[in-house]
């Protein structure tokens, strides 16, 4: 990640008010770390905070209320703008992003730091990372859960292992969501 890069960041999260702003997502580490391209908290009063640093002095901050229930995310940089969409309402954005370089070596962390004695009480689940910023259409279909559009389609629905005898499929898509699957010895001759 540097000061171009485009990226989007998509989760759901159910959870309520923390006793401490908790790590939701992040590029960070948990020592003092002024640089790092991404940091999700979920906060003590039920908002979801994403914050940019290039330095202390140089954070880049918005935030929004969440339900208890829940909630669908979109933080994305994308230009030199943050957009924080939450459950596909119209995004908060920041003004210019206040950064220079936003690089780091630190692992990205998901719900909290393994030393912390406090971490996230809180749900995840489909958390997806794009090298681009989604159009508004990426965030409705990613929210909907429909089967079209750029961010749930591939043309690979998952793989088969035909030594083994295994088929997994790993599509995001919800209609493989209860499929069945019947395998035969027939095959084998």
């Amino acid at each position: 990640y540097n000061r171009s890069t485009e990226y989007a960041i998509s989760f759901f999260i159910s959870g309520a008010a923390q006793s401490s702003n908790n790590l939701v997502l992040g590029k960070v580490s948990n020592s003092v770390n002024s640089m790092y391209p991404f940091k999700i908290e979920l906060t003590t009063d039920s908002k979801i905070k994403f914050t940019i640093s290039s330095a202390d002095q140089l954070k880049s901050s918005i935030s929004a209320s969440i339900s208890s229930s829940w909630n669908h995310i979109v933080c994305q940089k994308s230009g030199s703008k943050m957009y924080l969409h939450v459950n596909g309402n119209t995004p908060i954005t920041s003004s210019n992003i206040n950064s220079d370089n936003i690089n780091n070596a630190s692992n990205l962390y998901i719900g909290g730091f393994s030393t912390n004695t406090s971490n996230l009480i809180a749900d995840l689940d489909e958390i997806r990372i794009f090298n681009k910023a989604l159009s508004i259409s990426d965030v409705n279909a990613l929210k909907d859960r429909t089967t079209y559009g750029t961010c749930l389609q591939t043309n690979i629905v998952g793989n088969v292992f035909y030594n083994s005898g295994l088929v997994i499929v790993s599509s995001p898509n919800p209609i493989y969501n209860n499929c069945l699957l019947y395998t035969s010895d027939a095959a084998d001759e």
